[in-house]
């Protein structure tokens, strides 16, 4: 019988595992934590309806946090350290100037550059909620918009760790995505916002990432995923109204959405490395 040739560029056992892994979050087992952060989540939509039927409640939260959030979007990711990333993986001996060199690495050595990542993030969501949460009404519009610019920032860093470039604005409006579906439903497979620039990390040209989600400008899309993702926020800071409830509420919910949002964006940055490295067909299992 003979010898099948060796393929030249295959996945390492390591990145093979990750395909597993990303399946199975893929088509998960809902856990205690995935049924806790979606009962908090409805209940919270339950109670809050009659306070977004307030004159000017919606107007006053969802439009403005929508417009700002598109601007948060790009001041966050200018906070993105990127040379700091890349001095950081050369300091480990890995070769890596830009973006593109990142996927010339094992996918386990850029696991383990972001092993911690999420930790500090999520103290920092959690302490910010908690503060403005304590505050009630006034406090919401900030912490939407201080929790906003906490996870896109941490969506930045981890989106430059795997070598891919936030200066695009293709990606910025991936970044934005991945927030406006950690806010809503647990099924990631629902949110087709995430689905046109994962076609475009297969190789799509970059006009037509651009093009895709119903054919228009990536600007227009920025502005829609802003939009959504300030409703959903904006329905679950609205239980701050009251004062003591809303601090723990604030620091609980922050806490967890953070926790969810670093979830979603390392699997989803995972797979992207992958399929920008080996094609598509790699996370076939």
């Amino acid at each position: 019988m003979p010898r099948l040739p060796i393929p030249v560029h295959a996945p390492s056992l390591y990145e093979q595992d990750v395909v597993r892994e990303l399946h199975r979050w893929r088509n998960p087992d809902k856990g205690v934590f995935t049924n806790a952060y979606d009962k908090m989540s409805s209940i919270i939509d339950q109670a809050t309806d009659t306070l977004r039927a307030v004159p000017g409640v919606d107007w006053t939260l969802d439009t403005f946090v929508a417009g700002v959030i598109e601007s948060l979007n790009e001041l966050a990711h200018n906070l993105v350290w990127s040379d700091d990333i890349y001095n950081a993986f050369r300091r480990g001996g890995h070769d890596v100037t830009g973006p593109g060199h990142v996927h010339n690495l094992d996918l386990r050595h850029v696991d383990e550059a972001v092993a911690t990542m999420r930790i500090p993030y999520a103290a920092v969501a959690g302490a910010e909620g908690a503060t403005t949460g304590f505050v009630g009404a006034a406090g919401i519009v900030p912490d939407i918009l201080a929790l906003t610019t906490i996870n896109l920032r941490a969506t930045g860093e981890y989106a430059t760790y795997y070598g891919f470039d936030v200066t695009q604005p293709e990606e910025r409006r991936f970044a934005l995505s991945v927030l406006s579906a950690s806010a809503g439903s647990s099924d990631i497979n629902k949110d087709f916002a995430l689905k046109p620039i994962s076609r475009a990390s297969q190789g799509i040209a970059k006009r037509q990432a651009i093009e895709s989600a119903g054919q228009y400008a990536i600007t227009g899309s920025i502005k829609k995923i802003a939009e959504k993702l300030g409703v959903k926020l904006t329905r679950a800071k609205l239980a701050q109204m009251l004062p003591v409830a809303g601090a723990i509420i604030g620091g609980g919910l922050n806490v967890m959405y953070t926790q969810k949002v670093c979830t979603t964006a390392q699997h989803l940055y995972r797979e992207r490395f992958l399929m920008s490295k080996y094609g598509p067909d790699v996370l076939v299992v």
